[in-house]
């Protein structure tokens, strides 16, 4: 049976979960200039998978526009699916800048303030996560012996995100059961 490739086209939404509308890579040129239909409802949809209450509905549509420069391809060399994807400005369906866009927001809050103030703002983010194959005990929070017992998960995080193009400062076990 063959295989089609599938790129995602992605956002943030409101809870911070990474979510997005995939396509057979093979299309990726005309993807990359026209982008591809989004739902603005899905802005609305909670880490735990309900759709909050909320003036957005599904039957508006907006569109995916990809920015080139966050394409992400990573091959895991375990014989997995890669992983592609590219984070994408949300666009009103006549290329105008959607309201509730957060790239976007950002984008315009940070030129705002180098315009008014002089000053360009820096940030960073800590990546935290629940591993759900954790071998957890209670005090596991900042152990070595946490670490080390999930070597080989840390180890494959560490070298996916090197093979992404991400610089990891640290790693360790966080305070939850788990949490990494």
């Amino acid at each position: 049976m063959q295989h089609d490739l599938i790129t995602m086209f992605c956002c943030t939404n409101l809870s911070g979960q990474v979510r997005g509308q995939g396509f057979a890579t093979r299309q990726i040129e005309k993807r990359l200039k026209g982008g591809i239909g989004w739902t603005p409802n899905n802005l609305m949809v909670t880490s735990l998978g309900t759709i909050a209450a909320g003036v957005l509905r599904a039957q508006d549509d907006v569109m995916l526009m990809p920015d080139a420069a966050t394409g992400v391809a990573v091959d895991f060399g375990d014989g997995t699916a890669a992983e592609r994807f590219y984070l994408c400005d949300v666009q009103n369906t006549d290329g105008t800048p959607w309201d509730c866009c957060r790239r976007i927001l950002l984008r315009d809050a940070a030129a705002e303030l180098l315009a008014e103030t002089g000053h360009v703002l820096k940030a960073t983010f800590e990546h935290e996560f629940i591993y759900s194959g954790a071998n957890s005990r209670i005090g596991d929070n900042f152990a070595l012996d946490a670490v080390r017992r999930h070597g080989v998960f840390g180890e494959t995080s560490l070298g996916a995100l090197r093979a992404a193009g991400v610089e990891v400062d640290s790693y360790l076990a966080e305070f939850g059961p788990g949490q990494f």
